[in-house]
């Protein structure tokens, strides 16, 4: 006979909890994109907006994603300073607009489940970005305070930065724009830009950190785990009660 506590442990151990770096456009997961944006890490307060196709991630419905990360574009030297910002935001939701059909303006692109999930200051150790490989690996994950559902359909990313402080360029991986995968557009009107004016013709290459939705039957697993740990309390309250009669 299995004992209660060993089934149970055999059960949540099917609970998936580790989070995933997933590239976004999937396509360059192990390649180098074609162009570069130095604007997202660069130097002057920009706004810009990203629209992935649907077709191009490998996140699914139910997934949460907690976090996202860069990666520098191959031959950009060793950032060998520390890098800040006074205010990087970024806001993810479900696109309402295909890549190549984005309005400028910006609100008009993102869905009710708008959720900024992250705001304020953000640093970078110097030399905290890998180099030397093609295409380099991502840098440091940039943790979100808020995870954002993923619900399926194509997801939009909205960044407002600053600019670094130090005045540092910082060259991105990017790949030129294709209409029904992905979209870049900017602003050069500030971190608080509402419409783009042409400030990029790339989409940054993003790294997101993605826990999975559990499989349906791990939920149905879950109140079998509870019906069991019961189970077990009351074994042992049976053996003791057995101990103090003897």
């Amino acid at each position: 006979m299995i004992r209660p506590t060993l089934l149970l442990a055999a059960l949540t151990a099917c609970v998936p909890v580790q989070a995933t770096l997933v590239t976004i456009p999937s396509a360059f997961s192990a390649t180098e994109a074609n162009n570069s944006n130095g604007g997202v890490l660069g130097a002057n307060a920009r706004t810009f907006q990203y629209d992935y196709s649907s077709s191009v991630l490998s996140i699914n419905p139910g997934d949460k994603l907690i976090g996202m990360a860069f990666r520098l574009n191959t031959g950009t030297s060793v950032i060998s300073g520390a890098l800040s910002w006074s205010q990087f935001d970024v806001e993810i939701a479900t696109s309402t607009a295909s890549p190549g059909s984005l309005s400028t303006t910006f609100a008009s692109n993102a869905g009710t489940d708008a959720t900024t999930v992250r705001s304020g200051a953000l640093s970078f150790a110097a030399g905290a970005f890998p180099t030397s490989h093609t295409p380099n690996n991502f840098g440091p994950e940039i943790t979100f305070s808020l995870p954002f559902t993923y619900t399926g359909g194509d997801l939009l990313v909205t960044i407002r930065t600053s600019g670094n402080t130090q005045g540092t360029a910082v060259l991105l991986d990017a790949e030129g724009n294709s209409s029904g995968s992905y979209q870049g557009q900017g602003s050069t009107l500030g971190s608080n830009a509402t419409v783009a004016n042409g400030a990029t013709s790339t989409t940054v290459i993003l790294g997101l950190d993605v826990v999975s939705a559990p499989e349906p039957k791990t939920w149905m697993l879950a109140p079998i785990g509870g019906v069991i740990v019961i189970l077990a309390a009351a074994a042992r309250r049976r053996r003791e009660r057995k101990r103090n009669d003897r």
